[in-house]
């Protein structure tokens, strides 16, 4: 009986130790009637971010040493939280995580780990990419590891865009030279590129469960990061064998015949591991009208912690303000929260783009911080390519908005020209914080000073926390109330 009672105590603590080490995880997940990423006090969440991808070897930015086009240093860091930036999408590559078949790179899981670290530092959260363009370097590509890719579905590579191409016989590459021959977006809708997403999609040789393999080791390391916002599946995936089933280049098909499936095996695997952190997911990029899912990954139950993460480039979109429309209607119809994880920093119009996510109340994540050996599209970044800071830019990403909002967000609005900013929220009982959090760069936007006007005047304070960063207190008001806060120029 005494050895009985020491065993039940042994299972008690270990289940209250268990507990306690999840307890302390904070996970940004999604209220499904609002389409809000909130946190465990119920504040709506808001992130201005940028994109790290390093798409070829080491696989993962210059830690050590700063440098314009390589790194993601402390000082890195501590630019991009002087600009607001509270969300980084850092590429994790699968050829840097597992070159060889079943045999993962704990250093480079270090690298990464001590990345995210360092990043809560500075206010930092981090969403983990299995970032993909044309599959892999086989295909003038990055993404998977080539031991994934069947040679015989390669050797035929690019055709119907060309004769097939020479490659190096120890690598298995085209050159650099013959990719250059065609922009990089070309080769998605080739015979083997084609060919190998399907392959992956049905498992064929087990390649998805590889795949899976891969996504529930990178969950077994990141479960317990408190400022990891989730795990982003496949980017931009290409919509399977177009040959074998044409239909499958509609709008809408490869996302119900092809993703959704594969989505569901990902994230049932992920959710295993780490039940909290939340999963993003992407449709086909030429979806300019609904996403053709029928549910979240995983099936109804799960719309909580789903994020459906999208783009924004011209083409193959056509307007910002048509296809936020349409990404709103998505996220009411699934139930699930929605992010802009890609758009040009650099383009005709990115404040248009950002005004749209502002309206539509959403996140986003400007492309790219910096070149990171960016074989597959550039659209420029925080640096000239003289190392020189792209003032223009740091003025667009380092707008004013609020990070948390204690309570249920109405409207969100930026005047570039003026710099004024206006939040106005409803408080709710469901968020049990009542403070809300603003970002505004007073260098950039402010040189001359701010003031703060809260209406009504008496329901809530404002306190500059620090340098760039403001506090409204609302006090005990009653449910229902509206409280608008304004920040402009003195």
């Amino acid at each position: 009986m005494m050895f009985c009672y020491y065993v039940l105590l042994l299972l008690q603590l270990f289940s209250v130790g268990l507990s306690s080490a999840q307890d302390q995880i904070e996970c940004y997940n999604v209220n499904t009637t609002t389409n809000k990423m909130v946190d465990n006090f119920g504040r709506e969440r808001y992130f201005h971010g940028i994109n790290v991808v390093v798409k070829g070897p080491p696989w993962i930015p210059n830690t050590q040493k700063f440098s314009s086009d390589w790194s993601f240093t402390d000082e890195d860091m501590k630019l991009l939280n002087e600009l607001g930036v509270n969300v980084v999408r850092l590429g994790m590559m699968w050829p840097g995580a597992e070159p060889v078949k079943d045999q993962f790179n704990e250093t480079y899981f270090s690298i990464a780990k001590d990345i995210v670290n360092k990043a809560a530092n500075y206010s930092i959260n981090i969403l983990l990419d299995m970032h993909q363009d044309v599959l892999s370097a086989r295909f003038c590509g990055e993404g998977v590891p080539d031991w994934i890719i069947d040679p015989e579905v390669a050797k035929n590579f690019p055709e119907p865009l060309s004769r097939p191409y020479i490659v190096d016989n120890a690598t298995g590459h085209p050159t650099s030279e013959d990719c250059a021959k065609h922009a990089w977006a070309e080769y998605y809708p080739t015979e083997a590129t084609s060919a190998m997403f399907q392959q992956i999609y049905d498992n064929k040789n087990g390649l998805l469960d590889e795949l899976k393999e891969f996504w529930v080791k990178v969950a077994t390391e990141f479960q317990n990061f408190s400022n990891v916002v989730g795990y982003e599946l496949i980017n931009e995936p290409w919509a399977g064998d177009i040959y074998r089933d044409p239909l499958l280049a509609w709008p809408q098909v490869a996302d119900k015949k092809n993703l959704a499936h594969v989505y569901d095996t990902l994230s049932t695997a992920i959710w295993n591991v780490d039940p909290c952190h939340n999963v993003f997911f992407e449709s086909v990029t030429w979806d300019e009208w609904t996403v053709g899912f029928e549910a979240v990954p995983g099936g109804k139950g799960n719309e909580h912690r789903s994020v459906l993460s999208y783009h924004f480039y011209i083409p193959p979109d056509i307007e910002a303000s048509v296809s936020f429309d349409y990404r709103m209607k998505d996220l009411k119809r699934l139930q699930c929260g929605g992010f802009l994880t890609e758009f040009s920093i650099t383009s005709s119009n990115p404040s248009n783009v950002m005004d749209e996510a502002n309206k539509h109340l959403q996140s986003w994540m400007a492309w790219d911080f910096k070149p990171y050996y960016d074989i597959t599209g550039d659209s420029g970044s925080i640096w000239f390519s003289n190392g020189s800071i792209n003032a223009n830019v740091t003025a667009l990403i380092s707008r004013t908005y609020a990070q948390a909002v204690a309570g249920k967000t109405i409207s969100m609005k930026y005047d570039s020209k003026t710099s004024t900013f206006v939040l106005s929220y409803v408080v709710t009982e469901s968020c049990t914080s009542t403070i809300t959090e603003i970002y505004l760069n007073e260098a950039q936007h402010y040189p001359g000073g701010f003031e703060v006007t809260i209406s009504p005047s008496d329901a809530a304070t404002w306190n500059k926390e620090d340098t760039n960063y403001i506090t409204v207190t609302h006090k005990s008001v009653p449910a229902g109330m509206i409280i608008q806060v304004t920040v402009a120029r003195k």
